[in-house]
């Protein structure tokens, strides 16, 4: 017998090597109260099945609170999928100036581009400035939120206080 177990989320946000996350934090959204449906296929033959998932009875949540909860933080975990592929997308350009850099090294006519490939590779961009060597890296928390949608649950990402939310991880982004 063959089994699969969903955790009831979606897909993670795209992470790079060496990221640190502090604390519980993930983007991950939960799955929303519904229907939904399943396929199995082998050899080209397909089964499917559907399932309900029901919310918690204790919960006052409305179906719409729940789709505008989900919306956010798919909102949110987009926008982390999109700032960490930057960082592999900046890490590879600074592979590859390396590379460059190391083939022309020899070459005293292009001491200038190599000057400048270098100046690149060490450079690190913060606050709209370039980083000071030995500089501490960033890291950004507690964070503080106001709800754009009825927060249904407090997962393990945050704490409740009203209609705002501080964030207990803090995320820091290595170049």
């Amino acid at each position: 017998m063959n089994r699969f177990v969903w955790d009831l989320h979606y897909p993670d946000a795209t992470g790079f090597p060496n990221l640190i996350m502090w604390g519980r934090f993930h983007a991950r959204p939960d799955i929303v109260p519904g229907t939904y449906t399943v396929r199995l296929t082998v050899d080209g033959k397909s089964q499917t099945q559907t399932f309900g998932i029901v919310k918690d009875p204790r919960l006052g949540t409305t179906k719409e609170d729940f789709d505008k909860q989900l919306a956010l933080a798919l909102q949110i975990r987009d926008k982390l999928s999109q700032t960490n592929q930057a960082v592999v997308d900046i890490r590879e350009a600074k592979k590859q100036l390396a590379e460059y850099a190391a083939r022309l090294k020899d070459d005293a006519s292009q001491k200038k581009v190599v000057d400048a490939a270098n100046d690149l590779i060490k450079a690190h961009v913060r606050g709209g400035r370039r980083a000071v060597p030995g500089e501490k890296p960033i890291v950004a928390g507690p964070l503080e939120f106001s709800d754009q949608a009825e927060q249904p649950h407090r997962g393990a990402t945050g704490r409740g206080h009203g209609n705002r939310h501080v964030a207990d991880e803090a995320i820091v982004y290595g170049v």
